[in-house]
């Protein structure tokens, strides 16, 4: 599926394959980039799916009492109107942190382009609880066979023995989905799934901005920060608790209710964040961060490459400060353990990035997002950060999005496309290739999108037999060795003059 993009801050016109595993933005500073992956990152968003799901209606959708569902145009068109608008008037100011009528909106129109045809070779299954506790296990049970577009859901029970061997504290955990009525999870679960289809899976995205190393060196004053913030939303909503308190004391004693009392603006929040929703994302992520923190292990060997690259291990201390922890690199050969404010710029830009491996990634269905991921890095340090970012893209579904101005990078992915390409063909690779641990050969053509932005529009790559052309990198390039050589030749004529 397509999504296309007018108006969006300074990007007037674009389009976007929201079905690649691996994304390369390209292009001038200030045209949109890190915008447009900000909004990548609410559109993919589990809670964004969830939130809108919620929010509509099957009497909308005419869907109400039916077992199955054909994915016509009419019903997706419906859908896919309705989740632009819910992008545009909620989530996307949400995640910008700015009012629905700043300047960088104005006119925003966002729209989505499908083919029937790859949605009916999709192949999809889901699942939701509908009922689990001591008397009922009954689960609904949702799927869409490829080579059709009709869309099935069928409600399943646990056998009575099963759940006499249920235990009653994981039954406990689910006593909050009885609360939910059966039609409302059905329905959920149904746009749910029918988005999941069209967007190729819903991921969880995880945003790691430009200057990564701000993060490491300044974790005290981070957690002070979500501290203070914490703290003033916990007082508001007391001084909230406590009005209205006053106010049902006051009715008890036969008083009117007098909600003009309470101040305009009683229930908004008056903290204003200085940053973007994923921006506050990964604050929340370090802030929770403590010595009992677990290693998911889902990627120990990503983890490893990147110790590697770093020249150890980032690790947490109990320390006394404004924070309960503080971050330091286990050197791999001394094992000595370095503060990260004596650390190299490299380590500090790769620590989010090695305790997003470490902690944060999910098994399944990751969408990493990373602004110039070259920073600071040595060209092979570089390429060996490509190769682990690629990895990940290879891995369990996950997605991967770069922003980069490094021409080095963007040789180094087409090489991968001239790979695909001898792929495509069922071209023998040269097994001199297998001399490079540089380029991982597990990559598909067809996976990876590379956009460039001009300025004011959002430009494909196309992929030729021979790569993609980088043209605004060539010639940047191309003028320095212009001028380099018209200095060379002039020194070149004064030495044989001398001679």
């Amino acid at each position: 599926m397509q999504l296309i993009i007018q108006n969006f801050g300074p990007i007037k016109k674009g389009q976007i394959d929201l079905s690649k595993k691996v994304y390369v933005f390209v292009g001038y500073n200030n045209s949109g980039k890190t915008y447009l992956s900000q909004l990548l990152w609410s559109l993919f968003h589990n809670k964004t799916i969830e939130r809108f799901a919620n929010e509509m209606t099957l009497k909308e959708l005419n869907l109400e009492d039916k077992d199955s569902l054909e994915l016509t145009s009419e019903l997706l068109d419906i859908i896919l109107e309705k989740f632009s608008d819910f992008l545009t008037r909620h989530i996307i100011p949400k995640t910008l942190n700015i009012d629905s009528h700043h300047f960088t909106l104005e006119q925003l129109s966002l729209d989505f382009q499908y083919n029937l045809n790859d949605i009916k070779n999709a192949h999809r299954e889901g699942v939701a609880t509908l009922q689990l506790n001591e008397k009922k296990g009954q689960f609904l049970i949702i799927s869409k066979v490829q080579g059709t577009l009709k869309v099935t859901f069928e409600e399943k029970h646990l056998p009575i023995e099963l759940m006499n061997t249920l235990q009653k504290p994981f039954l406990s955990l689910n006593e909050n989905v009885v609360e939910q009525s059966t039609s409302s999870i059905r329905k959920v679960t149904l746009i749910k799934f029918i988005l999941s289809v069209l967007m190729d899976n819903v991921h969880q995205p995880f945003f790691l901005p430009s200057s990564r190393l701000f993060y490491p060196i300044f974790y005290q004053y981070i957690y002070r920060l979500e501290k203070e913030k914490r703290e003033a939303l916990s007082k508001e909503r007391d001084a909230l608790s406590q009005m209205l308190f006053e106010l049902l004391k006051n009715k008890e004693k036969g008083e009117e209710l007098a909600l003009e009392s309470l101040p305009v603006h009683a229930f908004e929040s008056h903290y204003q964040s200085p940053y973007t929703e994923p921006m506050n994302w990964l604050f929340d992520k370090i802030y929770r961060l403590n010595e009992e923190t677990k290693v998911t292990g889902y990627y120990e060997q990503l983890v490893y490459e990147l110790s590697q690259i770093m020249g150890g291990d980032i690790i947490t201390k109990q320390v006394q400060g404004l924070a309960p922890i503080d971050f330091y690199l286990k050197m791999n050969e001394q094992g000595n353990d370095l503060p990260m404010y004596l650390s190299s710029s490299s380590v500090n830009q790769l620590s989010t990035l090695y305790l997003y491996f470490k902690y944060w990634a999910e098994k399944h269905n990751n969408f990493l997002m990373i602004d110039e991921p070259e920073e600071n890095l040595h060209p092979k340090n570089q390429i060996a950060l490509l190769n682990v970012l690629l990895e990940f893209a290879n891995d369990n579904n996950n997605k991967v999005l770069i922003t980069t101005h490094s021409p080095l990078l963007a040789d180094a992915v087409n090489n991968y496309i001239y790979l695909g390409w001898l792929k495509s063909q069922q071209i023998p690779i040269d097994k001199a290739i297998n001399s490079y641990p540089e380029i991982n050969p597990n990559l598909n053509l067809t996976e990876i999108g590379i956009y460039f932005f001009e300025g004011t529009r959002i430009i494909p790559y196309e992929q030729k037999d021979y790569g993609v052309h980088f043209k605004d990198f060539s010639y940047e390039i191309r003028k320095i060795k212009n001028i380099s050589e018209i200095l060379t030749d002039q020194i070149y004529q004064v030495i044989n003059k001398e001679d």
